[in-house]
């Protein structure tokens, strides 16, 4: 079943292969766990948007997760 299919099973009340899923990656992870991380979401792709993550650069991140002086 591709994930389009898993969706629209579950929106239907049907029995997909398995549940859908979506990843939520905060930066501090991203940024500690890097490609290792990253690998496991390859692994275990996600069913809503692409999968594609990369690690940010700390000065691309907001004012919200950069450490205060």
């Amino acid at each position: 079943m591709n994930s389009r299919e898993r969706v629209m099973a579950v929106i239907n009340f049907m029995r997909p292969d398995r549940c859908p899923i979506m990843h939520s990656v905060l930066p501090g992870a991203a940024l500690k766990y890097g490609e290792g991380l990253f690998g496991i979401l390859r692994r275990y792709p996600q069913d809503f948007g692409p999968s594609e993550f990369k690690v940010p650069r700390v000065e691309e991140l907001s004012l919200d997760y950069r450490r205060c002086p």
